[in-house]
C-alpha cells in the first residue's frame, strides 16, 4: 500500500457545512444543487417510477445522496480542512448520475408519447452544458469571475 502525505497529523472531523460555506455563501448550497443536478432531477420529476426500476440510475442517484451528504457534513482535521477532500465524491457521483440519466433518456427517444417530457430534459441537458462552457471560459480567460458567482 502506497500513502502521501503532507506531514501532518489529520484526522477527520464531523463539521457540516463548514468546508462549503468557507468557499461560497451558505444561502447559495441549496439553489446551485438543485441547478447543478437540474437534468436528472427534472427526469426523476417527470419519469418517477418509470426511471427508478433502472438499477443504474438508482444506484447513482444513491452515489450521489451519499457522496454530497458525508462531503457537506465532514471536514479533515487540521491545516487541511479546507482543501475540500470530501466534496470529490459529491461531484463525481454527480457525474455518474448525468451519465445514467443519459443513458436513461436515450433509451426513451423511440418512444412517442414520451417525446414532450424528453424534450424538457435535453433542454436542461444542453444548458448544464452551456454553463459548463461558461465556466470554463471564466477560468480560462481573463473575464472577471464576479460577474457569474455569487
Amino acid at each position: 500500500m502506497v500513502a502521501a502525505t503532507y506531514g501532518g497529523n489529520s484526522g477527520f472531523v464531523v463539521a457540516p457545512f463548514k468546508v462549503i460555506s468557507h468557499s461560497t455563501m451558505l444561502w447559495t448550497v441549496y439553489p446551485k444543487l438543485v441547478l447543478s443536478i437540474l437534468f436528472p432531477l427534472s427526469l426523476l420529476v417527470m419519469f418517477g417510477r418509470e426511471l427508478l426500476t433502472d438499477r443504474l440510475v438508482t444506484l447513482a442517484w444513491l452515489m450521489f445522496s451519499i457522496g454530497t451528504g458525508y462531503g457537506w457534513i465532514l471536514a479533515e482535521s487540521g491545516g487541511r480542512m479546507f482543501d475540500g477532500n470530501w466534496l470529490w465524491s459529491g461531484q463525481i457521483a454527480a457525474f455518474l448520475l448525468f451519465i445514467a440519466s443519459t443513458r436513461f433518456l436515450i433509451r426513451l427517444i423511440p418512444r412517442i408519447n414520451t417525446a414532450k417530457r424528453c424534450k424538457i430534459a435535453w433542454i436542461f441537458l444542453f444548458l448544464h452544458f452551456v454553463s459548463g462552457l461558461i465556466w470554463y471560459l471564466v477560468q480560462y480567460t481573463d473575464y472577471p469571475p464576479a460577474y457569474w458567482q455569487f
